[in-house]
């Protein structure tokens, strides 16, 4: 799979879908095509901060 990077809003929804939603990491993971140790890593730091992703992102897609 090639490198991707991921916005921090999308990062913090995806973590919001399983922390506080309930939904199974292994099902997300694969819904949105995230490998799931990725996953895993976000949702550590979101457990231990959930403002860890508010961030305003370092880098901008152009269009």
């Amino acid at each position: 799979m090639p490198f991707r990077k991921y916005s921090n809003q999308f990062r913090k929804g995806v973590c919001q879908l399983t922390c506080d939603c309930g939904h199974s990491p292994s099902k997300t993971a694969e819904e949105y095509e995230i490998p799931l140790k990725t996953l895993e890593k976000w949702i550590t730091a979101y457990n231990k901060n959930p403002c860890c992703f508010d961030k305003s992102d370092d880098y901008y897609i152009e269009s």
